[in-house]
């Protein structure tokens, strides 16, 4: 029986239990006829091998990019709830190794960044990171959370790997950087080039990663937690990385000179306080080339200001000219800005003919107090000064060489009463130079320590050199309040003026209270003791009555309440300097512009460095125990409106050279309570405050 057509119409190519009205199901096919006794072959005609390995291609990685797709969701799922913990401990890591870096503990530094070796290599693997299996390492590299995920970590494992390199370098200029100051330039030079291309390089890594990491913050909120930390807490770092990069090749620069350059050393002895840390009794010179030490000489003060020349003589500061006609580089430290004094200082050196005849200019100036030498003497043990008779260590060091500047051998005409620390400092650094590596990176620890007291203090003449200092706060200068300023500003700066040495034995306590108004501004009261214990001893220049010209330096603006406790200003000098010709500071003329009496309080007022300041005299016996007490009031900062989370800003400044307590009680404004407390009143108590401290204190209810 012949077999009936069937009717093709509800036959076609695509093969449907139900067909979507208005839909075409020919397709592209011209087939109106399908062999149901076999699978048809579509592909059967010759086509281009191109074409056809193209397209096999495209399903291979298809089937590749779905496999890492669900093998990466589960590890991406475990990466997800890593990556939070891991990576805040890898960037707190950085964190503390970045603080470890600031105050030179290398060890510590090299123990996070090896820390975070440990965290990194669990990271890798749940990134797959590297993997050759069917060329997953290209594969991942198109895809773009994968791709920022490698990106971030390998980005953090090279920034890591530099940082610890960067620690050995540092390492090795701890512990042998004096030596190759001394001898050895080329090293010197090669390490501090070194240092500068590792921090370019991790300047650069660190914005890569800030980058990947931005790109993944959609992904889940543990990604964005690590975006975070690296915006919050570390990619902050850059703009000082950049500054230290600027700064190492302002350095550079300077050492590597064919040409001699030259370093002031400024032996400050705060027996006799001044403003900028103590009397000038004597000074060096470091003469530098190709990297390294060439000369150094230590002088007597009065030997360059013994010949400067008459059309350099300079009017004295209003309280020097009770003691000098003249002003000179022993007095130039008069201004608490160090950059300030260092400057008046040098040009005063370089108007003598000592100096100007051979055409010499200073670079900067090192200031350097008897606190720091002290230490030397005790890391590198007792000294015998056998032409002197005398041997000195830590316990007599300023005693016995105060005895001999002040009555000893060379106190005589035509001699340099100043020759004994000539003798002494090669002697330091020759010990210096033998003592073991760890007795060397104690040595510098304890430098470390001399800055933050601010018993060491640079200044440079090159302007990228100088804004890094500036930056880093080891250059002295006096802190400058921003224009959106809300807060306190708080320095006691002494002068001894014709009071022997009589400060080694002054102890100065400092207690201030600041109590906050609802309109932003502040009454504030201070006390200002100091103790006088020298009567015992032997020698009469620290028996000597202490005369201080007293400084108080506040917030612009400030206006006075009462002042008590004080003596009536001593006499001026009688000199009329207009008709000798002596001409005028230019920093010394712009505060005496500003200059008001107060006579009801026995002070003046004026303007300096930005800030309002309260002068006065203060004479203490040996034995005696004096306090001055004032009251001021400061006003309240323009624009500024009282709030939750709004940080008043409390400065005080220390001066170089003065020891004693600070005590510090800030009381907020009514209805609310300091965060950092509890309560509303905060306090802050030290016994030897650093260089200088700023509290910030936050508005809570």
């Amino acid at each position: 029986m012949p077999k009936e057509k069937v009717p093709v119409k509800n036959v076609g190519f695509f093969l449907v239990d139900v067909k979507r009205p208005g839909h075409s199901y020919s397709g592209k096919s011209s087939q109106t006829k399908v062999n149901l006794s076999r699978i048809p072959l579509m592909y059967r005609k010759k086509e281009k091998l191109w074409k056809g390995g193209f397209k096999r291609g495209i399903y291979f990685v298809v089937i590749i990019v779905t496999i890492i797709g669900v093998i990466g969701f589960f590890s991406l799922e475990k990466a997800k709830t890593s990556i939070a913990g891991a990576g805040s401990r890898i960037f707190e890591n950085f964190n503390l190794s970045l603080d470890a870096f600031r105050n030179f503990d290398l060890k510590e530094a090299r123990k996070d960044l090896e820390a975070n070796i440990q965290e990194l290599s669990p990271f890798a693997k749940l990134l797959n990171i590297g993997s050759p299996v069917f060329g997953i390492q290209s594969i991942v590299s198109t895809l773009p959370v994968l791709k920022d995920a490698g990106s971030v970590l390998r980005g953090v494992t090279d920034l890591n790997l530099n940082l610890i390199q960067l620690t050995d370098v540092l390492t090795d200029l701890k512990i042998n950087g004096f030596r190759y100051f001394r001898e050895d330039g080329k090293t010197f030079l090669d390490r501090l080039e070194r240092s500068r291309t590792l921090l370019h390089e991790i300047s650069l890594q660190t914005q890569l990663v800030r980058n990947s990491a931005t790109n993944l913050k959609s992904v889940s909120s543990a990604f964005a937690k690590l975006d975070d930390v690296l915006g919050e807490e570390y990619v902050g770092h850059i703009a000082e990385l950049q500054s230290l990069d600027t700064f190492l090749g302002a350095l550079i620069n300077l050492l590597s000179s064919n040409e001699e350059r030259h370093i002031a050393l400024l032996f400050q002895n705060p027996s006799e306080i001044r403003p900028a840390g103590g009397f000038l009794g004597s000074y060096g010179v470091i003469s530098l080339k190709h990297g390294q030490m060439s000369n150094l000489e230590v002088q007597d003060i009065y030997w360059p200001d013994h010949a400067i020349n008459f059309s350099a003589k300079v009017i004295p500061p209003e309280p020097l000219q009770t003691v000098t006609k003249d002003w000179g580089a022993r007095d130039g430290n008069w201004f608490f800005d160090f950059p300030s004094s260092a400057e008046t200082v040098l040009g005063f050196l370089e108007q003598s003919k000592i100096y100007q005849e051979n055409g010499i200019k200073f670079d900067g100036a090192i200031a350097l107090n008897i606190n720091f030498l002290k230490n030397v003497i005790e890391a590198t043990g007792p000294v015998m000064l056998t032409d002197y008779g005398l041997e000195i260590n830590k316990d007599n060091f300023l005693i016995e060489l105060q005895r001999e500047v002040e009555a000893g051998r060379d106190k005589q005409p035509g001699k340099n009463p100043k020759k004994i620390l000539g003798v002494l400092t090669p002697i330091l650094l020759e010990r210096i130079g033998g003592l073991s590596d760890t007795e060397k990176a104690n040595l510098f620890d304890v430098i470390i320590k001399r800055i933050e007291k601010k018993d060491i203090m640079f200044f440079s003449r090159d302007k990228n050199i100088a804004s890094f200092l500036e930056q880093a706060n080891i250059n002295g200068s006096v802190y400058s309040l921003p224009s959106s300023f809300w807060g306190s500003y708080l320095a006691v700066v002494n002068a001894n003026i014709a009071g022997g040495k009589s400060d080694a034995f002054i102890k100065q306590n400092i207690e201030a209270r600041f109590d906050i108004d609802s309109d932003g501004g502040a009454l504030v009261d201070l006390s200002i003791t100091r103790t006088h214990n020298g009567q015992d001893e032997k020698d009469p220049w620290w028996r000597a009555t202490n005369k201080d010209f007293i400084q108080i330096f506040t917030n612009p603006g400030s206006s006075l309440g009462f002042l008590k406790g004080n003596d009536p200003a001593g006499r001026l000098s009688g000199s009329d300097y207009a008709s000798m010709g002596y001409t005028k500071n230019a920093i010394l003329e712009a505060i005496q512009d500003t200059k008001k009496s107060l006579p009801d309080y026995h002070a003046w007022s004026y303007d300096e460095f930005g800030k309002r300041v309260y002068a006065t005299w203060l004479s203490i016996r040996a034995g005696e125990t004096k306090t001055i007490e004032m009251r001021y009031e400061l006003p309240r900062a323009e624009g500024i409106t009282l709030a939750l989370g709004k940080v008043y800003r409390l400065v005080f400044d220390r001066q170089s050279g003065v020891s004693g307590g600070l005590k510090i009680i800030v009381n907020a404004p009514l209805g609310y309570e300091w965060a950092e407390s509890q309560a509303p009143i905060y306090v802050f108590e030290a016994q030897d405050p650093d260089r200088r401290i700023i509290l910030d204190l936050t508005l809570a209810k």
